[in-house]
């Protein structure tokens, strides 16, 4: 499309006439219009242009967040389950407590603490000898019975102490002959065995030959006993022979069902010394 214009003239101009012609069919694309373009006016300050808005990760977070989840209890699952000898059942005759005892961990004693097994004891196995009289062990007969019984497990009748009661009999005897450890052993229903280490001997103090004492004179020391204590029917009874204040000594303990008693303190002479009531 062709568009025809003539420029007009003032009167006077002899110009020729001039004709200008515009071809509207080249272009059909408008130019842009760029704002302040040609305007010497317009406004040179920058525009800021804002950052583009990202999209929110939440869905993503979540997402590792139930992943790490899932991990941690498949590890807990894990190590829940049993092994598998632990998770098996015994065939006919086996032993259950086999697998599981394999497989326990063993805890390491704490440092500076002593372990049990580290405590000697005298003896493993328990020795029958002769049986007790029936009318108990504080009588001659039965200290002479427990003493021979020890013997015959310790090889000797001198002890630290003895304690005699009338269903057992308690002695600390030396490890070996002239030694200050010593070892605690029990007498009881015809029986003797080893409790465990009972220390050492207590400077000042003598050991006793118990087979040297004169045990026969043991039943007129308890009567007296009794007397002297004020004690008619004794509830509870027991004999300690071991050294007083560096010397051996007998101290026969006796009380009343209502604790009125106390005991008194004897030689080796079955004589006694002095009366200490409770």
């Amino acid at each position: 499309m062709w568009i025809f214009r003539t420029a007009p003239r003032s009167p006077g101009d002899e110009r020729p006439v001039t004709t200008a012609r515009l071809d509207l069919s080249r272009s059909s694309t408008p130019t842009p219009f760029t704002p302040g373009a040609g305007n010497p006016y317009a406004s040179t300050v920058p525009v800021a242009v804002p950052a583009p808005v990202r999209p929110r990760r939440r869905p993503a977070l979540l997402a590792g967040a139930l992943a790490v989840v899932l991990a941690a209890a498949a590890i807990g699952l894990v190590k829940w389950l049993p092994d598998g000898d632990e998770g098996r059942e015994t065939g006919a005759g086996g032993d259950a407590k086999s697998s599981s005892s394999a497989s326990a961990p063993v805890s390491p004693s704490p440092a500076g603490q002593a372990s049990a097994s580290a405590t000697p004891s005298p003896k493993a196995s328990t020795a029958k000898t002769a049986a007790p009289p029936k009318g108990g062990l504080i009588d001659p007969a039965g200290i002479r019975t427990a003493v021979e019984a020890f013997k015959q497990q310790t090889g000797t009748t001198t002890f630290a102490n003895m304690r005699v009661y009338d269903e057992y009999v308690i002695a600390d005897i030396p490890t070996a002959p002239g030694a200050k450890t010593l070892d605690t052993w029990q007498y009881r229903g015809g029986a003797v065995k080893g409790t465990g280490a009972a220390g050492v001997v207590r400077a000042g103090d003598p050991v006793m030959d118990m087979a040297a004492l004169d045990w026969d004179r043991l039943p007129a020391l308890m009567d007296q006993s009794k007397q002297e204590l004020g004690v008619e029917i004794p509830s509870s009874r027991y004999l300690n022979v071991s050294p007083w204040l560096g010397a051996p000594a007998i101290r026969p303990y006796i009380n009343d069902p209502y604790g009125q008693g106390g005991y008194v303190l004897a030689g080796t002479d079955f004589k006694i010394k002095k009366v200490y009531k409770s």
